[in-house]
């Protein structure tokens, strides 16, 4: 069926009915657009034209949608978008050959999808191309309103900007940049409609991750929104900026390059100032950004904790970026504070491996009447002070910004850049000291109506179910109708709320959130719930929603996010910045970790990556952590298998140290290790290392885990010149003692285990003790205010002096690494800051008859010896009646 005519009237009274938006120039008999009918549609199917766009269709509409007055409101709307993007905006050559093959000017084509079009059968709504020029390819129900053609005819126009065509660097920025084109089109005066923004949730709940990212690719646009309206007058910037960066960039170069060469303001500041502005929204459509996500947070509160960050105190001033969601390039944490003083001061510290890290830095304080306020940026090494005088809250804003910016593909998978050594999704953490404000622990909840729960003293929702032998932490909260029985426990600033069952020994802890509910689609949409049991841990900022099931010794911890219907059982681990979601099966000792998102069933190996086949690596069997310390690193020592880096304080790589290859050396004043706590957080538990201790005082702490009360911590000599673990939670305290100190200048294999409720202490091989234990690792830690993990160090001041050649976590037994060692060291019996003396087995600063008495009563009754070391005449490591002998020489020697 031929439809000209028809089109002629439909255009003649579009063009009447858009007279005041086309420009005089569309009239010229020169510029007249014409129809560029490839597939002979004009005859053998059905078209409609207005002055910059022809519509086709076949005869065979399925949809239901196409009639005339369907025809000639999307003819107007497509008009608008033209003018919008031509006028506003300022793109060019929408309708011309971006080859340059003539310089006739056609109007776009439309295929209608679903209408029986042979070469467009099928397909909701794309963008393509046709012989040098752009084509949309659409179904009539992708057309009830403009804000998907408002996408899709943005993707037309990219194509004839032309410097992002065919180039692989952009490929992931053309879906944003269409979101970008829809956005500012709802913001113009060419809009009529009541839709303010089309919002970014997904972008903002991944807002560590590089921008674009796999994960938020299509929701980054807020960036480009920020680089048109340009609210903090950067040089450069403004509403032709985005033009000029999809017209002007040269053959494979990285956008921010681009945004850096042509505006003469460096990218990593735009980032800065743009991450500030994220804060509170401030830019853009804000007012319409601030309502979705008040209306987001009322309606699932548990996004406070994907969109904010929580700083860690790790005891020594400083806090930390947790290094799950420390920014990575053009990344972005934001973390409210609590105003305490009358200035706000921030001291950044870098914490990276990269030499060509850097960090965008900003204080914003919010006045009473809601006016933003901003710092100037800072860097790492620098201190920034603002006023907090009339302020009612505040931010800081950190982005991840590297001297020079690496070239980042979001669609390259691990086989290309690994999550864990390559350079596109490295993270930047960072330390800051913070006066006048404190990082805010929790939000998004409130208590309502409840009461204190007896058991900890905790908050229970008067609508919940909790069992008196359910411990709920002062700073805890059970709310809606969670239901919690058995040994539960809800610590820290944890909160469990909504359609929840908890039961048997879980734990949720730190800042996790557990939130049940919401409709699941299940053969059918059911009301969902959230089931844990078992020994299961949730943990860190983690959270648990909808209505996934956790169960055994499974473990939710760091910024992990699980949604829908996901399953999770025996010892599998779901850590990092993981987004698990649908019905995805993870058990055995499955591990998920890093920029994790899929919809998968695993029981095996760790996995990266978003949508990545390559992703997944094999591990060793029963693997929670390792530290191989093959690699040389100043900063960051790496998991060998996962992503859970420990922090070095300056514990020193070394090469080689007698036969060991890749040491950390430690020196016994103030070197140490700081490890993530999730490695130690197990019911079951098996630590293998090898250390070579130098000597030194007694008592010093090869590792220390928990805090002064509540901790599991190792010498390598007590106070009696044995080696010792020590295990306790504040009441109960439990030992596995060897019979003899580690041998000084010497590796010694230490494998700890601690399983089904029996300890066992193995050195080089042989069982130096074994004792049932009623305590775990797990316990320890829940019984421990503050999660310290230290390697080289504990809350005493006996540091360890000498090396670590590894260190391993596992959750069940397994062998020792099969490694073999030779050579030795001379012992150094110097402490630093410490001076001792030769046969002061007292400590009491002097060398006298009353040490020869303690000694004695130490060998013939089993008395203690202050300072052990110092008795260890014969230097052999071990007291007895030699050292004695020698003492009473040496005092006789003294009176002589």
């Amino acid at each position: 069926m031929k439809t000209k005519a028809t089109a002629i009237v439909t255009s003649g009274i579009l063009a009447a009915s858009m007279l005041q938006l086309m420009p005089t120039s569309v009239f010229a008999a020169d510029e007249a657009y014409l129809i560029r009918d490839k597939w002979g549609y004009c005859t053998t199917a059905n078209y409609v034209e207005s002055e910059h766009f022809v519509i086709f269709y076949g005869n065979n509409d399925t949809t239901g949608q196409v009639n005339d007055a369907f025809l000639q409101r999307n003819l107007a709307d497509y008009e608008k978008l033209w003018q919008c993007y031509t006028q506003y905006l300022s793109m060019e050559n929408l309708n011309v050959d971006m080859y340059g093959n003539s310089t006739q000017k056609y109007k776009t084509n439309v295929y209608l999808t679903y209408t029986g079009l042979d070469q467009y059968p099928d397909g909701w709504a794309f963008m393509s191309a046709e012989d040098g020029y752009g084509i949309e390819i659409i179904s009539p129900n992708a057309m009830l309103d403009e804000l998907t053609i408002a996408h899709e005819f943005g993707h037309v126009v990219t194509l004839h900007q032309k410097a992002w065509v065919d180039q692989d660097i952009t490929g992931a920025w053309w879906e944003p940049l269409a979101n970008w084109f829809r956005e500012m089109y709802l913001g113009s005066e060419y809009y009529d409609g009541t839709t303010q923004t089309c919002w970014f949730e997904p972008y903002i709940r991944n807002l560590s991750l590089t921008l674009p990212h796999g994960r938020n690719y299509y929701e980054v646009w807020p960036f480009l929104v920020y680089m048109s309206y340009n609210p903090d007058n950067l040089s450069g910037l403004g509403i032709d900026s985005v033009k000029r960066l999809i017209s002007e960039a040269q053959p494979g170069e990285y956008p921010f390059d681009t945004i850096t060469r042509l505006f003469g303001t460096d990218a990593q500041d735009v980032l800065g100032h743009y991450a500030k502005r994220m804060a509170t929204f401030n830019f853009g459509a804000k007012d319409a950004y601030r309502s979705q996500f008040q209306s987001k947070l009322s309606q699932s509160p548990f996004f406070w904790n994907l969109f904010y960050t929580v700083l860690e105190d790790n005891g020594d001033g400083w806090l930390q970026s947790p290094q799950e969601e420390a920014p990575m390039q053009s990344g972005i944490n934001i973390m409210p504070l609590t105003i305490t003083g009358d200035t706000i001061s921030v001291d950044l510290k870098g914490l990276s491996n990269d030499s060509n890290a850097g960090w965008r830095a900003c204080i914003v304080t919010v006045d009473q009447a809601g006016n933003e306020h901003y710092s100037d940026l800072f860097d790492s090494g620098e201190r920034m002070t603002v006023s907090a005088n009339g302020a009612v809250s505040a931010y800081l804003t950190v982005t991840g910004t590297p001297k020079d910016l690496y070239d980042i593909n979001a669609f390259h998978k691990d086989n290309v850049s690994s999550y864990k050594t390559g350079t596109e999704r490295q993270r930047y953490p960072y330390a800051v000291k913070l006066t006048g404000a404190q990082v805010q622990q929790s939000g998004g909840y409130s208590k309502g109506s409840g009461h204190i729960h007896a058991n900890g003293g905790g908050w229970v929702a008067d609508s919940a179910s909790v069992a008196d032998s359910v411990y709920v932490g002062p700073d805890a909260m059970v709310l809606g109708n969670a239901t919690l029985t058995g040994n539960v426990r809800v610590e820290d600033h944890a909160i469990v709320a909504n359609s929840v069952t908890a039961s048997d020994q879980v734990i949720i802890s730190g800042h996790a959130v557990v939130d049940g509910g919401g409709m699941i689609y299940d053969n059918g949409w059911v009301f969902g719930s959230v089931a844990l049991s078992g020994n299961v841990l949730i943990g860190d900022s983690a959270v648990v929603s909808n209505s996934c099931k956790v169960s055994g010794n499974a473990k939710i911890l760091q910024k992990a996010f699980l949604a829908e219907a996901v399953t999770v059982s025996d010892n599998a681990v779901i850590k990092g910045n993981a987004y698990l979601y649908g019905k995805g099966s993870y058990s055995g000792q499955a591990i998920v970790d890093g920029d994790y998102s899929n919809e998968q069933t695993k029981n095996s190996g760790v996995g990266f990556g978003w949508l990545d086949d390559y992703g997944w690596h094999d591990t060793e069997d029963g693997i929670l952590a390792g530290y191989t310390f093959t690699e040389k690193t100043d900063t960051w020592a790496q998991d060998t298998y996962a992503a859970t880096n420990a922090l070095q304080q300056g514990a020193q790589w070394e090469s080689q140290r007698t036969s060991a290859n890749g040491v950390l050396s430690f020196d016994g004043a103030d070197d140490y290790v700081m490890l993530d706590d999730t490695v130690i957080r197990s019911k079951d538990l098996q630590i293998s290392l090898a250390a070579l201790w130098k000597g030194g005082t007694a008592k010093q702490n090869l590792f220390w885990f928990g805090d002064e009360t509540a901790y599991m911590a190792f010498t390598p000599c007590n106070e009696n010149g044995v080696a010792e673990l020590t295990i306790t939670d504040g009441q109960t305290t439990e030992h596995l003692t060897a019979s003899a100190p580690l041998v000084k200048g010497e590796w010694s294999k230490i494998t700890i285990r601690i399983i089904d409720g029996k300890g066992t202490l193995l050195i080089n091989g042989s069982q130096a003790d074994s004792n049932r234990l009623s305590l775990t690792p797990l316990a320890v830690m829940s019984a421990a205010q503050d999660d310290y993990a230290f390697l080289g160090k504990g809350m005493t001041d006996r540091n360890f002096k000498g090396a670590v050649d590894y260190m391993n976590f596992y959750f069940k037994e397994v062998e020792e690494p099969q490694i073999t060692y030779s050579g030795s060291e001379a012992a150094d019996d110097t402490d630093p800051g410490v001076s001792g003396i030769r046969g002061d087995v007292n400590a009491d600063g002097q060398f006298s008859i009353a040490d020869l008495v303690m000694m004695q009563k130490y060998l013939i009754r089993g008395g203690t010896l202050t300072d052990w070391q110092q008795g260890d005449l014969y230097e052999d490591g071990v007291i007895d009646a030699k050292d004695l002998v020698l003492m009473r020489r040496m005092l006789s020697e003294q009176r002589a």
